[in-house]
């Protein structure tokens, strides 16, 4: 026996040796791929031959150990192509057991036997779908049986290619349904027509069944995850989730290509009708992989769980991790989460050197593939991060579902080029859609805060880092902290230009020594907690500044702008409530809202606070011709302070001609129906508003927005660039100059309104009549001096 074995291990390594001089294929594995519960799929990139050689066999192997090669698992079976959504190369892996961690790699084998191995990906197949079906009775047998065998292909589908738990699709045949029809939930109607009693319209009912589908207030109707809103207000357009665009790039291989869909359908693999339902394996996969992607990006797929766990970062087991809060006001810049003295979590303070050397801010993740959770454990301590009321630590032997956590991929990008990272939340799961999630505060406290799937909820976002990543990614942080300290340091040097006078002696000169004293620590630190410091410095030199001189143009005062937080709204950050955001604009759509922030500590002085922004009070022609007929209807209110006044109603900047594609026309004129036309109409200049205020003493504060107690149905506001300015000891009624008198055409007629909205003439031919004052003409502010 031990001779047979000599032998034979002797003779394959005479003839292993001719392949050791062979060179092999030049092979690279494509970095995207999809899984389900029992399959999975990948791409090969490239694959090159060696000179003299040809490529006599490509596929994927696998295996569940590193480095899997040919000797494992094997596969050359690629999924058919479907139209130009899912092309032709994609490998299928098939028979993998749920819930279990594997390796796949490309390969190519020459001519010459010799093979070539691509980059290794390190995945984890999902928990089994649990999706149940029950058939109700109803139609001839041919009937219910062509349904019933539909229906149990399209559970097991999705059972599968997703781990979706928790919901049951019943189905049954209704001759008074057309086609076919699903309510949120999964009760599935099933009308006469044959071409509608096929798996693919199952599984496009079985999508509105886990909530593709407008009038239940899942993530699809909402407007985070969703490009635009349609004039019901629901979310429409482009799906903005990072899961979903990448398998469909994936399946495309194409690097731009989007999953789109209206109120309640989507494509591609929506399979949106009989006509696309061609009995495709390919196309029925990619729906599933499509739901479960969906789920991954935060749909709520039932109405008592929130959105399904995932492999959301690539950890290793017996690495240390550092987390660091991605809002640079809660320790981007400065801090990483840790365990304190007393053993509670904080975010510390400390340098990424130091960091490194303190275990007490090291974590081990681990992950359990049967729940697609994570668990966090201080390498310090052996403590376990865990949620009971609160975020804390627990000193359990052996984590239990306290100490499970949904970790959810962002989606914008922390830092920039080869240092970018995104953060992730921390989400103890429960059977709700607002579970807790790990947030931090700018006290370098930690607390458990509703999770915020908006890009603008930074405070509840962790950088997960390795301790090589740490330096890098302070050194990056360093500059971009330069960066915007240096930004607003050129914004308040500027002032020094503007003209003005002098209340107290000095002023001047010493702003410019402050100045030059902070332009000399940004060119020289390399101290985050120095740097950070310097935004305060700013602002208390500024706020010196200004409560000793005031402008002396009422055309040039001094712009305050950059003291506030996300005046643009391109996030939501530091606003009270979170409006809709998307084309850098924002939106409430029969919502009532209190939108403001708060200046801190202001000097004493007249203020001007402006905002692009309208109100449109019912469905757009009923609102135009309300306006034009004399009644304006606007419900929102602008408000600086102590001062009001209506915003702009939709139809006062009524165009003659088409501003933009998502324009809608109203009698003879135009005006914007959706958030990418009110950019456009933003951009060039429209719905300006702008109101006067005051601050009575140094150091009060100025509380500036929108609000309204009244958006009934239809009613849209969106708003968008809040500016403001400081005036100083000027007068109000000299403030008002600096807005330039337009043109009032004297052959036509014209209404005339108060800032507040009140018409106080009608169909007037000229101004002579009014006292002095600022007036809405034709939409435009109108100054009259006499």
């Amino acid at each position: 026996m031990i001779l047979t074995r000599f032998l034979t291990s002797f003779a394959l390594t005479v003839v292993a040796l001719p392949l050791l001089h062979a060179q092999a294929p030049t092979v690279e594995t494509n970095p995207r791929y999809a899984r389900g519960a029992t399959m999975a799929f990948a791409r090969i990139q490239s694959s090159k031959a060696a000179t003299g050689t040809s490529i006599s066999e490509r596929g994927i192997c696998w295996s569940e150990h590193p480095q899997p090669t040919i000797e494992d698992n094997t596969t050359t079976t690629a999924l058919p192509a479907h139209k130009t959504e899912l092309q032709a190369g994609i490998y299928w892996l098939k028979d993998l057991t749920p819930a279990t961690k594997y390796y796949m790699r490309a390969y190519a084998k020459a001519s010459n036997g010799s093979v070539g191995y691509g980059e290794e990906i390190k995945f984890y197949t999902l928990p089994m779908g649990t999706i149940t079906l029950q058939m109700r009775s109803g139609g001839d047998e041919a009937t219910y049986n062509r349904i019933k065998q539909a229906s149990e292909k399209a559970v097991e589908y999705w059972n599968n290619l997703t781990e979706i738990k928790g919901f049951s699709a019943s189905v049954g045949y209704d001759a008074g349904v057309k086609t076919a029809d699903c309510s949120y939930g999964g009760w599935i109607r099933v009308g006469g027509n044959t071409s509608y009693q096929r798996t693919g319209t199952i599984l496009h009912e079985m999508l509105h069944g886990i909530g593709v589908i407008p009038w239940n207030d899942t993530e699809w109707s909402r407007h985070t995850l969703r490009s635009s809103v349609n004039n019901d207000g629901y979310g429409s357009g482009l799906w903005l989730g990072e899961r979903v665009t990448e398998l469909i790039r994936f399946l495309a291989n194409n690097n731009t290509a989007t999953l789109n869909g209206d109120y309640q359908h989507l494509w591609p693999f929506g399979i949106n009708g009989a006509d696309e339902d061609n009995g495709s394996e390919s196309l029925y996969i990619a729906n599933g992989l499509v739901c479960q992607a969906l789920g991954e990006d935060g749909l709520q797929h039932t109405k008592s769980l929130f959105a399904e766990p995932y492999y959301a970062f690539n950890q290793e087991d017996d690495t240390k991790y550092y987390l660091k809060n991605e809002s640079s006001e809660c320790g981007l810049y400065t801090s990483y989460l840790g365990i304190n003295e007393s053993g509670t979590l904080k975010n510390i303070v400390t340098s990424a050197q130091d960091a490194t050397k303190n275990d007490s801010l090291a974590w081990y993740i681990s992950f359990t593939p049967d729940n697609q959770y994570y668990q966090f454990r201080n390498v310090a301590t052996g403590r376990y991060l865990t949620y009971n009321l609160l975020f804390r630590t627990t000193d359990a032997a052996e984590p239990g579902s306290a100490e499970d956590f949904h970790v959810m991929k962002g989606r914008v990008d922390i830092c920039t080029g080869n240092n970018a990272k995104r953060g992730y939340w921390l989400i103890s799961p429960n059977s709700t859609w607002t579970p807790k999630t790990l947030t931090a505060t700018n006290t370098g406290s930690v607390s458990g805060t509703k999770f915020d799937i908006t890009n603008g909820a930074k405070a509840q976002r962790w950088l997960i880092l390795k301790a090589d990543e740490l330096s890098n990614l302070e050194t990056t942080a360093i500059e971009e902290l330069k960066q915007q300290i240096y930004a607003n340091l050129q914004k308040v040097r500027t002032f020094l230009d503007v003209p003005h006078q002098e209340l107290k002696e000095d002023a001047d000169a010493n702003f410019i020594k402050t100045i030059q004293t902070i332009d000399s620590i940004i060119t020289n630190s390399t101290n985050v907690t120095e740097l950070s410091s310097l935004t305060e410095d700013i602002r208390q030199a500024t706020y010196q500044f200004l409560c000793n001189v005031t402008p002396t143009d009422a055309k040039h005062p001094f712009d305050l702008t950059f003291m506030m937080t996300n005046p643009g709204f391109d996030a939501n950050d530091g606003w009270s409530v979170e409006p809709t955001i998307n084309n850098s604009c924002a939106e409430f759509f029969q919502k009532t809202f209190d939108i403001n922030q708060t200046l801190r500590k202001m000097p004493a002085g007249n203020y001007s606070v402006n905002v692009q922004g309208f109100c449109r009070p019912g469905a757009p022609a009923t609102a135009y011709n309300d306006f034009i007929a004399g009644t304006n209807n606007s419900s929102v209110v602008i408000y600086a302070g102590t001062k009001f006044q209506k915003l702009a109603h939709i139809a006062s900047e009524a165009q003659d001609k088409r501003i933009a594609a998502g324009d809608i026309q109203v009698s003879s004129k135009f005006i914007p129906n959706d958030m990418a036309s009110s950019s456009a109409y933003f951009a060039k200049g429209y719905y300006s508003n702008s109101i006067i205020t005051s601050v009575a003493q140094n150091g009060n504060d100025l509380k500036i927005g929108l609000r309204t107690t009244n958006m009934p149905s239809n009613y849209w506001c969106c708003f968008d660039n809040f500016t403001i300015s400081f005036y100083g000891n000027m007068d109000a009624e000299t403030i008002t100059t600096d807005i330039a008198p337009q043109a009032v055409t004297a052959s036509k007629t014209f209404n005339v309104y108060t800032l507040d909205g009140r018409q106080i003439l009608r169909n007037a031919h000229e101004l002579n009549s009014l006292p002095r004052g600022l007036y809405i003409v034709n939409g435009h502010k109108v100054v009259v001096n006499k």
